[in-house]
């Protein structure tokens, strides 16, 4: 305004002849000489206000809709690591596609925007605690992220946010908005949590009200309707201590987690990596059958007994293992209180005699007394 108010120039006025048809052509072309001036003053205003606008970055977000072009955004990006994110449905599981979708999330975002990375798991595990501001910094800890063989803790994970959040803003107050992006298959053992008391419910519902009025949830659901599952939900033995040369029994329990039945199922026996044993089995929808073995050791030491059920779209849940020390004897020690020269005549008398009942037993047998 003050750069148009003192460009405008002083004119002495001197009456001369031919001035009326100057003063003709000033009537003529007066109206569009002020407009001109006006859109001049108007631009000149406009190119300071945009500069001033740029550098204080104002955002006007009303009924949820983000009126502004570039708000720097911390965005929080939760990955499912239950191991029901191993799922297979295509060529990549569930996990592998909720790394890609959170590298797109990261890669579409602004400049100026700070990512966190939170692993929804049990307990959960908070990967990236203060926002950075570089694409390839979070992207390299997204890459080496690994899937956890463990359940999803729905109200610790909450738990942890908040205070991802808290941290955030103390240490980056520039980052006006908070989004929070969940990348699941919403398994119900995770997204259904059952409290241990009232107090625990309550300070979880809680915690859930603060952060959706904190910031904007998204859930974006990785899991497929009517998705199978087969599972070697246990195995156990039923003898205990077994011993080399001895034949002992194992015992694998199967659930068929799906909706359509399966027949025929192969499950195998593994010991120490060699198939030893295997059965078919039939499974109906939602139930449980149980399998059992029989196998002998014939050498001492650490063993490792597999039960391995026919593959399906979840490898993880497919197997189970148990280590089985094999020793050559049991030894047993017996404590006399009343030492005799007879075998009957001492409180351990019979006792030794049950369990080494020939001579030869005692020194080299299944049991050293």
């Amino acid at each position: 305004v003050l750069i148009h108010l003192w460009s405008r120039r002083r004119h002495r006025e001197t009456w001369w002849a031919a001035m009326e048809y100057l003063l003709a052509a000033v009537r003529r072309c007066q109206r569009r000489i002020r407009v001109e001036q006006w859109l001049l003053l108007a631009i000149r205003t406009l190119v300071v206000v945009l500069v001033v606008l740029a550098v204080a970055e104002p955002f006007l977000e009303r009924a949820g809709i983000t009126l502004a072009g570039s708000v720097p955004t911390h965005r929080l990006i939760v990955i499912d690591g239950s191991y029901s994110m191993g799922y297979r449905p295509t060529d990549k599981t569930r996990f592998d596609r909720a790394k890609e979708l959170a590298q797109r999330i990261v890669e579409e975002s602004r400049q100026g925007d700070g990512f966190t990375l939170v692993l929804m798991s049990a307990p959960p595990r908070v990967v990236i605690g203060i926002p950075v501001f570089e694409p390839r910094d979070f992207l390299r800890e997204l890459q080496s992220l690994r899937l956890l063989h463990t359940t999803a803790d729905l109200p610790a994970t909450l738990a942890k946010l908040e205070q991802v959040l808290l941290a955030a803003r103390r240490e980056c107050p520039r980052l006006v908005r908070e989004e929070i992006y969940f990348l699941t298959d919403l398994g119900r053992v995770g997204w259904l949590p059952s409290p241990a008391d009232a107090a625990s419910d309550s300070e979880f519902r809680k915690c859930s009200q603060r952060l959706a009025e904190s910031a904007s949830l998204v859930v974006i659901d990785l899991g497929q309707p009517g998705a199978d599952n087969l599972a070697v939900t246990a195995l156990r033995m039923l003898e205990p201590a077994p011993r080399v040369g001895q034949t002992f029994s194992i015992q694998a329990e199967l659930k068929h987690f799906g909706h359509q039945p399966r027949r025929g199922l192969a499950v195998e026996l593994v010991a120490d990596g060699r198939v030893v044993k295997q059965e078919r089995v039939d499974l109906e929808p939602q139930h449980e059958v149980s399998v059992g073995f029989t196998y002998r050791f014939d050498t001492p030491g650490e063993h490792v007994l597999e039960a391995r059920l026919e593959g399906d779209a979840l490898q993880i849940d497919n197997h189970r293992w148990i280590s089985v020390p094999v020793k050559q004897a049991t030894h047993v020690l017996c404590v006399d209180g009343r030492p005799s020269g007879s075998v009957s005549g001492g409180a351990t008398g019979y006792l030794r005699l049950a369990l080494a009942p020939w001579p030869e037993a005692a020194g080299g047998g299944a049991v050293r007394v």
